[in-house]
């Protein structure tokens, strides 16, 4: 069985619970999911994720690493042993993309899941590495 690290924040794994719709999915299609909030609801105490994925960048154990909605310093997530490096970003948190924040990826293995119409077309005007997937009425 193929595993997905599913990075996200707290408040939405757990509180609002809006990204566990793509958790469900890769479960549904065979995925072992292992999921790991980037800080802790109670108090939004943050922990050092990049400490705590420190051990990923030598290990190949993962199939894809998703990065929802916030987005990781790109030189650290390149170098993940990881074959498939996914970053989807949120269109209530990314309305206005920087450029700097993307063109980043453009030499990186990162590939970009749009579940926002609008937020892919401002990022493919300067980006040609995402992807745009439309979920909802009976599946993706």
């Amino acid at each position: 069985m193929k595993k997905v690290l599913f990075i996200n924040a707290a408040w939405n794994l757990y509180k609002t619970k809006s990204s566990l719709f793509l958790v469900d999915f890769l479960k549904e299609k065979g995925y072992d999911v292992e999921i790991t909030p980037f800080y802790k609801y109670r108090g939004l105490e943050k922990i050092n994720i990049f400490k705590k994925l420190k051990f990923i960048t030598n290990s190949k154990k993962y199939h894809t690493i998703i990065f929802f909605q916030t987005m990781y310093n790109v030189a650290f997530m390149s170098k993940l042993q990881c074959k498939n490096v996914v970053f989807v970003p949120m269109y209530d948190h990314y309305v206005i993309p920087q450029h700097r924040q993307f063109n980043k990826m453009l030499d990186s293995k990162i590939k970009i899941l749009n579940f926002s119409k609008t937020l892919q077309n401002r990022i493919s005007n300067f980006l040609d590495i995402s992807n745009y997937v439309k979920a909802g009425g009976g599946g993706m």
